[in-house]
């Protein structure tokens, strides 16, 4: 990760350090290099992921003159989430509005990320009115957007999006430095997303019995107490528990192995 850092600094960097004239594209460039090389660092350095992401975005959207930046993340049922937003005054909130976008579209639009395709809509009026990311974006009165995948092992898992409330014709140079920062963020996530299920496999390796599957007797105390302080009064429970007699006899005549199936 950290060589991958050096590299993609030396890369943005390249060009930054010419004296920059007044032309557009350069000053393009000179924000490219500065937000890419922010967010290495930024993320890189940071104990505080809710901090960092919001300082980022800001960030973001300030240099590139944008309305908002979401970012979501796919929950358990295939619902994008939002995780993180800034917004200007100009730009509404977007909490909720993935909702409308039927499941069949969503799984659709998730497909089209898992191709590592990015969504790029200059004026969302020339979308047709019946689709869900009209529905969607016409809500929150963004017009432009540009929204890139997080990928991780294959899996799309998010997104980020960035919008405008005003039609905009999204320039090459602001389309690769967004996909770069958008792949930047998607590989911090990413990392804090396997880390997180290693956390959870232990936490169920130490919970539960490898053989049965079911709760080891530390956490099946824990979980019936639990039961018990929430438990209204009045409310009955009972502990069904059964054993096999002479159970050595199977383990010593077919096997430990056979014994545990």
């Amino acid at each position: 990760y950290a060589i991958c850092t050096e590299v993609i600094k030396k890369k943005f960097m390249e060009g930054s350090e010419q004296v920059l004239s007044e032309e557009p594209k350069d000053e393009e460039r000179h924000i490219s290099a500065e937000i890419t090389e922010f967010a290495l660092e930024l993320l890189e350095g940071s104990k505080d992921l809710k901090s960092a992401m919001n300082m980022l975005l800001m960030r973001i959207g300030k240099r590139f003159r944008l309305s908002a930046v979401s970012v979501r993340e796919y929950s358990s049922k295939d619902i994008p989430e939002l995780s993180y937003l800034w917004s200007n005054m100009e730009a509404p909130d977007t909490e909720g509005t993935a909702s409308y976008i039927s499941l069949e579209e969503r799984r659709r639009i998730r497909e089209d990320f898992r191709k590592n395709q990015i969504l790029e809509i200059s004026d969302i009026e020339t979308l047709p009115k019946q689709s869900g990311l009209y529905g969607v974006y016409s809500t929150i009165n963004a017009k432009a957007i540009y929204q890139c995948p997080f990928v991780s092992e294959g899996q799309v898992f998010g997104y980020i999006a960035y919008l405008d409330v005003k039609p905009r014709e999204w320039t090459e140079t602001e389309k690769q430095s967004l996909s770069l920062i958008s792949r930047i963020i998607s590989n911090y996530l990413g990392r804090e997303l396997a880390y997180e299920k290693i956390a959870r496999k232990i936490e169920l390796m130490k919970s539960m019995d490898e053989v049965t599957g079911l709760l080891k007797y530390d956490k099946f105390k824990e979980v019936a107490q639990n039961l018990l302080n929430q438990s209204s009064p009045g409310m009955q429970y009972a502990i069904v528990s059964t054993d096999f007699a002479n159970f050595k006899y199977f383990n010593e005549v077919y096997g430990f192995r056979n014994g545990d199936e």
